[in-house]
């Protein structure tokens, strides 16, 4: 069935230009003209509707005429109240299913979403994370979920290298888990102070593991629990030195690769430590744990070149 005065927005993936707009007709048709040979990121709104999710998220114009059909389902819908722990409304609360909104000044929130069953996540920079679990919302159904917020435990310590001196600047990042593990949210990450301290001031209960990474340093992973009710938490941690690997990437000519990706993971490192190689085909990657290592040498968008186990 034709969607009819759905909002059609078209993007240029890269080089990047302003979006262009148009409405569908009572037909669903719609049309851009004069677009250039690229890739475009293509999206389709319309009030009770969502895009489905196996619509591709772009194409490629190479012909003169590009034809494309976008599906639209019938969406579900999501409102509610947020309140603090005394009753009073939240404004400006980030909620989250699939997609998210923010509350209006007196607590209240509505947006449609995707039918299916996730779990509905509230936060505020002065609360704890709230979630709630596995809310179902069918095609076409109007659900109501009030959400009342807490006040979070104040997790946070000092950053030291081997001396006892503080690192400044070092990422800080925490995930915290619910459900045996199986739902996750990673709170915005911070940086240590001048002192090497760090603060999250409203983490809610629940299991988190902590990310420390500094530019010459080991990476480290811990994971601590924070328990219902507590108000405080502190976790202090001490970096050492990392390990330094440097090289050369050539092609088959003996020419130095520039904007290489070259990788390392391997030891208690998850995402591994990254490089870019220079001009001549140089790099360095310092902060490696000590442990036998994978070296990743990749192109952007590429297979890896060479894999090299050490």
């Amino acid at each position: 069935m034709p969607v009819e005065g759905a909002i059609v927005t078209v993007t240029r993936v890269f080089p990047p230009e302003p979006p262009r707009t148009t409405l569908t007709d009572s037909s669903g048709q719609f049309t851009f003209s004069e677009l250039q040979r690229a890739e475009y990121s293509v999206k389709a709104a319309a009030k009770g509707y969502v895009q489905e999710p196996q619509v591709p998220d772009s194409c490629r114009l190479d012909n003169t005429l590009t034809y494309i059909t976008i599906f639209m389902q019938t969406s579900g819908r999501i409102t509610g109240v947020v309140k603090d722990f005394s009753g009073l409304p939240v404004a400006d609360a980030k909620v989250s299913f699939g997609r998210w909104t923010t509350t209006r000044e007196d607590g209240t929130y509505a947006m449609d979403v995707q039918p299916g069953t996730a779990d509905l996540i509230v936060t505020h920079n002065d609360f704890s994370l709230e979630s709630v679990d596995l809310v179902e919302v069918r095609e076409g159904d109007w659900r109501v979920v009030n959400v009342t917020l807490r006040q979070g435990c104040l997790l946070h310590g000092r950053v030291t290298d081997s001396f006892g001196k503080p690192v400044v600047g070092a990422s800080v990042r925490i995930t915290g888990y619910w459900r045996n593990f199986n739902a996750s949210y990673i709170y915005p990450n911070t940086s240590t102070d001048e002192n090497g301290e760090y603060r999250f001031p409203h983490a809610a209960e629940g299991t988190y593991i902590i990310e420390l990474q500094s530019q010459g340093y080991e990476v480290i992973y811990k994971t601590i629990e924070i328990p219902k009710g507590l108000k405080e938490h502190k976790e202090d941690f001490s970096l050492l030195k990392g390990a330094r690997i440097s090289g050369s990437v050539f092609d088959s000519s003996g020419r130095g690769v520039p904007d290489v990706n070259v990788r390392v993971k391997g030891g208690p490192s998850v995402t591994g430590a990254i490089a870019m190689t220079r001009n001549d085909g140089s790099f360095v990657v310092e902060g490696v744990s000590p442990a036998r290592i994978t070296l990743f040498v990749l192109r952007k968008k590429a297979t890896p070149l060479y894999l090299l186990k050490m």
